[in-house]
């Protein structure tokens, strides 16, 4: 009767778990990520960006031409020209690379931060898969329970069993529904984080994660992840972008500077012996370095340039840390993980399939399987916690490696 009534109940689950799944939007990793990328959040990003690519190919400068006239009394003269500045204190070369620094460092620095959205959202991507796996297992459980809860009672009617086994039955199950309820909650916490990053292309009500809880990447040397980081980092990228900028903008004030040149060319109109004569007027205008030394704006450049270069050099440390410590937690977490598995939650497997191999056939055994059961319980929850702290520091580790990019 007890295995009739247990196998039942598996199947009224199993039907419930595969309607809601059928009515469900599915999302693997893969598909998160590329909604992702088309979503406002990334797409503002871009937006941003798109102007910048498009003044490329870099131009330089060329003013434009100027009309003048002027007057003079005392011998009436009068000039009309045109005036045009030749730019030659800018060289074409240096000032392509500051214009290209400048869009390198912007579009860096919008790699980082939309590699920080994607590292969010795939945090909050296994926290959903967890939650998911947890009610699977809460549920497998709160079926075992009823029965084993229907069993005890009839053994208290049949003079076997005190109140206080029904009670601890009971308490199990209560315990149960309130894990039922926290796992809800953290279930759709993660679908909210989902739901703000991807927008409106995925509904938070319906939405499931499909994926796994298991590490997919080897843990690399730590020699080797510090240098990916160095090299791949785009907000390093862009601190050194701006360092370079600001190197080159300092060297462009240096009196080796060529100047610009005006040219004016027009006519002139001068009053002589009582008549006004017309005649060509042209005139080239040279600036002319007279004091040594360097112009006033290097000083708060060079100032500039320190302050970016020690910018960078903590930004360098900071990150070199960070890799440490992801590093770090990462290997511990996954041995950790490992190892609960081999030595507590492989062998609670194995008592649950003993003791309910032998509770199904016979219920006068309900106390021993009540007893197993908060102990299996424990082991259960406690290896999907570490599954998803190992899989959290997986994603973290390659966020400060910059390996998460859309």
């Amino acid at each position: 009767m007890i295995s009739s009534i247990h196998s039942g109940k598996n199947a009224i689950l199993l039907l419930l778990l595969l309607a809601s799944s059928g009515a469900a939007q599915e999302l693997t990793e893969a598909q998160a990520m590329r909604l992702l990328r088309e979503s406002p959040s990334v797409s503002e990003y871009r937006e941003n960006l798109d102007p910048m690519r498009a003044v490329r190919p870099w131009q330089p400068p060329r003013p434009g031409a100027s009309l003048n006239a002027s007057f003079e009394g005392a011998g009436r003269t009068e000039f009309y020209f045109i005036e045009q500045e030749i730019v030659f204190n800018r060289r074409s070369g240096l000032a392509r690379k500051l214009d290209e620094l400048e869009a390198d460092s912007r579009e860096a620095r919008a790699n980082f931060e939309t590699g920080r959205m994607a590292a969010r959202m795939l945090a909050a991507f296994y926290r959903l898969v967890y939650a998911q796996q947890r009610k699977q297992v809460i549920a497998a459980n709160n079926v075992e329970l009823e029965d084993i809860h229907r069993a005890v009672e009839a053994l208290h009617a049949a003079g076997e069993a005190s109140k206080f086994d029904v009670f601890r039955a009971e308490k199990s199950i209560a315990e149960l529904d309130v894990s039922s309820s926290d796992t809800e909650i953290l279930a759709a916490q993660a679908k909210a984080v989902l739901a703000g990053l991807l927008g409106d292309q995925v509904n938070a009500g319906t939405l499931r994660a499909k994926g796994s809880l298991l590490p997919v990447r080897d843990l690399m040397p730590l020699r080797e992840a510090l240098s990916v980081a160095l090299a791949g980092r785009a907000d390093i990228r862009a601190a050194a972008a701006k360092l370079e900028s600001s190197r080159l903008e300092a060297s462009a004030a240096t009196p080796g500077w060529k100047p610009n040149l005006k040219l004016q060319g027009g006519i002139k109109r001068a009053e002589v012996v009582d008549r006004l004569v017309v005649g060509p007027y042209v005139a080239v205008s040279v600036p002319v370095p007279l004091w040594p030394g360097r112009p006033s704006g290097e000083p708060a450049a060079s100032t500039e340039h320190v302050h970016l270069r020690e910018q960078l050099r903590t930004l360098r440390n900071r990150v070199l840390a960070e890799v440490q410590a992801a590093h770090d937690t990462f290997r511990i977490r996954r041995t950790a993980a490992d190892d609960y598995r081999r030595r507590v939650f492989a062998p609670a497997q194995e008592l649950r399939m003993s003791t309910f191999a032998v509770y199904r056939n016979d219920a006068s055994i309900a106390l021993e399987a009540l007893d197993s059961v908060p102990a299996i319980q424990a082991a259960e929850f406690r290896f999907l916690e570490l599954q998803v702290a190992a899989k959290e520091a997986e994603v973290e580790l390659e966020r400060v490696l910059g390996e998460i990019a859309l």
